[in-house]
């Protein structure tokens, strides 16, 4: 079976997922780490964690997000900050989706937007899906170790 990507061609295109994965949660990362209380209220709105974790998850996942994004454009840590992109983006599906057939009409706590509003809804389960779609590229190969370009 004929290959349909050259090696060179790969880099290049997992780099540039990588960049704009990274530059994602950087930026999804950035609102909630500089008002950690607004964010704790939208965890807590959503009811799928006890009231008091709120705080710490508010404080703790936008961290998470932000080294994930910092390592995939880096390229350091790469296997563990592929997974824990992927992790993130399952994740943040699966409570939208659970929010929009609660019918929660609240800001989402996304940071980003792509094409849909930063509200829960099926817009936004479907923008998360499509993103997901995508990332899944840099899961299906073997990862190119780059030197942090």
């Amino acid at each position: 079976m004929k290959k349909l990507l050259n090696k060179g061609h790969r880099f290049w295109m997992e780099w540039a997922a990588r960049l704009f994965f990274g530059i994602y949660f950087i930026v999804a990362a950035y609102p909630k780490m500089m008002h950690p209380g607004a964010f704790a209220e939208i965890i807590r709105r959503y009811g799928m964690i006890p009231d008091g974790l709120s705080p710490f998850v508010a404080v703790v996942l936008p961290w998470l997000e932000y080294f994930t994004g910092l390592f995939l454009i880096v390229g350091i840590f790469h296997d563990g900050a592929r997974w824990w992109g992927g992790v993130l983006l399952v994740l943040f599906t699966l409570l939208l989706a659970v929010a929009s057939v609660r019918g929660l009409s609240m800001d989402c706590g996304c940071g980003v937007a792509l094409f849909a509003e930063k509200k829960v809804g099926w817009s936004k389960v479907l923008e998360n899906t499509l993103l997901l779609i995508v990332y899944y590229y840099l899961l299906l190969h073997k990862s190119i170790k780059t030197k942090g370009l």
